[in-house]
């Protein structure tokens, strides 16, 4: 404002000078004719606009920097210019002033805007309903480098034959409805959503299917986007809906993933991966319960001279290490990886080393257990059907021989994935339960995997037959009452291997299923909404681990802790605890009041 007023004082100062007149701060002397100062007077606002504005009031053409071809106008406080561009010789000449308001293209018959006309950086952030005039003919239309984000108004009906239009550097900007209704449109480029799908290239659907190299365009259609009505994908879905493929899903991957495999795979995910957190409980809760049955039946020396304790201390010492698979599992499941993506650059190493780990200490834990099962059942079997016979029993140094080997042969077939002995490996997306055989083709697995599933169910068989002959035998028979404790210990035994059977088979049959009836499994559970699927994950995947892990807490329960003999042990022990620490703090307690008794003396002597 103040270069204004300074403007206006010098055409004034000019003025006055013109006329003879002398010109003093904000007003006129005249020196001669008060006629000539009345004619000033009355043209001195004209003057004044004209420096104002550049120009004379009307449809008059002013700014001398309009083009030739252009009529550059001030119609009611409005900068306007209409220019016919048929006339332009180069599009490098195209300046109009800087203030310009409204520019009429209009009557031009357009095929193409020129480039120099609407981009190049002018700023324009909303083109309002009548900015276009109608123009039919216009087919391409260039509106580059703007700070564009919004256009308003009936593009159909303005623009009815534009067939690409470009946004290039237009990043706050996204086409709305009002775009995709043009029914000749073919392209639109340029248009950024996100980092990943940057300067992205929309080309009409319709088009792709219809042309002769349909089978290399990149065709994106509605069904990639699957359960689209339960999945927030990303905005590319808009598009696809509209009729537009946007070609950055072909030519990017991380477009793609953070379009349509993100928000998938979270969606489906992220359910299990918090239900797994339950296995942090019951690993914890499994480890502390069977160490307590392991260091009583391995400490306590009436418990570890008898065969049975050792088996099941030995057990015990198999659910411990279910009890840390467990654990593990919660951490490191690959729902983990796949929730938290962006966390494990590296996720395939990742999860092929937790789940070597993993692998190892389940199935080293499982044929131990299974194992162990059958030789505690094969001693009570003997003990009690053939109690008459004392030389027939499973002894001490032979079930600690057997304990031994079983041991052996377990840790040894579990490290063969380690080697990929056979191609062999463990699957994360099996929760690293059995070994399979590493191929591209996860429905693979081992024959000696196979076969030692079938075996262990076939040890579990065995048991529950003898136990069902032991029954038998003690209701026909009468005995006595040492053989009736052993047939107490017996009963509590099968309770723990038909568990153990029920919980060990339900997730071996799962998994099994789960790697070579997938397809079937599909149509058997109906899977037709998002809902269904995360059951059917969750059910072949999450519960086959709860049950192992809820059984490895349940053993010492339906056992252990309910034979006499051992909870007198843990009695004792308990016991000698408080003694120990009864002892100690009257070990201490003497100390302490001679220390006391000291500082009294040392006081008193002070004073």
């Amino acid at each position: 404002m103040e270069h204004l007023g300074q403007q206006s004082n010098n055409y004034y100062q000019a003025i006055g000078s013109f006329c003879h007149s002398g010109y003093h701060g904000d007003k006129f002397e005249s020196v001669n004719s008060p006629m000539i100062d009345r004619v000033i007077f009355a043209i001195l606002p004209l003057f004044h606009l004209r420096m104002v504005t550049g120009g004379w009031p009307g449809n008059k053409t002013f700014w001398h920097s309009c083009p030739a071809y252009c009529n550059c106008s001030f119609i009611d406080y409005t900068a306007m210019a209409k220019c016919d561009l048929q006339m332009m010789d180069k599009c490098e000449n195209f300046v109009l002033p800087n203030n310009i308001m409204m520019l009429d293209l209009s009557k031009n018959n357009l095929v193409e805007v020129p480039s120099c006309v609407l981009n190049r950086r002018n700023n324009i952030g909303v083109i309002e309903e009548g900015t276009f005039p109608i123009m039919p003919n216009l087919l391409r239309l260039d509106l580059s480098f703007n700070d564009l984000r919004e256009w308003r108004g009936d593009i159909a009906n303005t623009l009815p034959s534009l067939q690409t239009v470009e946004f290039t550097g237009n990043h706050l900007y996204f086409p709305e409805k009002n775009l995709f209704e043009v029914h000749n449109l073919k392209e639109i480029r340029g248009i950024t959503w996100n980092i990943n799908c940057a300067n992205c290239t929309l080309i009409n659907t319709k088009i792709l299917v219809s042309s002769n190299e349909s089978d290399l365009a990149c065709i994106v259609t509605s069904e990639e986007y699957v359960f689209s009505e339960e999945i927030e994908y990303g905005r590319s879905l808009l598009f696809v809906k509209r009729g537009f493929s946007p070609k950055c899903l072909c030519e990017s991957d991380n477009c793609v993933a953070e379009e349509i495999y993100l928000p998938y795979e979270l969606t489906l995910n992220t359910l299990p991966r918090k239900l797994f957190y339950t296995e942090y409980i019951l690993g914890a809760i499994a480890i502390i319960l069977n160490l307590v049955v392991m260091f009583i039946s391995f400490g306590c020396r009436s418990l570890r001279t008898s065969t049975s304790f050792i088996l099941l201390g030995n057990i015990s010492v198999c659910d411990i290490f279910m009890g840390v698979y467990s654990v593990l599992i919660a951490r490191y499941t690959v729902y983990e990886f796949i929730v938290n993506a962006g966390n494990y650059p590296r996720m395939d190493v990742f999860v092929n080393d937790y789940c070597t780990i993993m692998g190892v200490i389940f199935t080293t834990a499982q044929i131990v257990s299974v194992s162990s099962s059958l030789l505690a059942t094969v001693e009570r079997y003997l003990s009690i059907v053939h109690c008459m016979n004392p030389g027939v029993r499973l002894r001490k140094t032979t079930a600690l021989k057997c304990v031994t080997g079983i041991w052996c042969a377990a840790i040894a077939y579990s490290l063969l994935p380690v080697f990929q002995v056979g191609g062999l490996r463990y699957h994360g997306e099996f929760t690293c339960m059995m070994p399979f055989v590493n191929g591209p083709d996860q429905q693979d697995t081992s024959e000696a995997g196979l076969a030692v599933a079938a075996l262990l169910v076939l040890f579990y068989v065995i048991s529950i037959a003898l136990y069902f002959h032991i029954f038998l035998h003690v209701r026909k028979a009468g005995m006595s009452a040492g053989v009736k404790r052993k047939a107490t210990l017996a009963k509590n035994i099968s309770i723990m291997v038909f568990t153990n059977f029920i919980f060990f088979i339900s997730p071996m049959v799962c998994t099994l299923l789960f790697v070579y009836r997938s397809e079937q499994l599909f149509k058997a559970f109906s899977i037709s909404t998002l809902r269904s699927l995360k059951t059917y994950f969750i059910m072949l995947s999450w519960a086959p681990v709860v049950f192992i892990s809820f059984n490895s807490c349940l053993n010492p329960c339906l056992c252990a802790f309910r034979h006499p003999k051992f909870r007198k042990e843990i009695k004792v022990y308990v016991e000698k605890l408080q003694c120990s620490f009864l002892r100690r703090s009257q070990h201490n307690l003497p100390q302490v009041w001679t220390l006391t008794a000291a500082e009294r003396l040392e006081l008193t002597s002070t004073n």
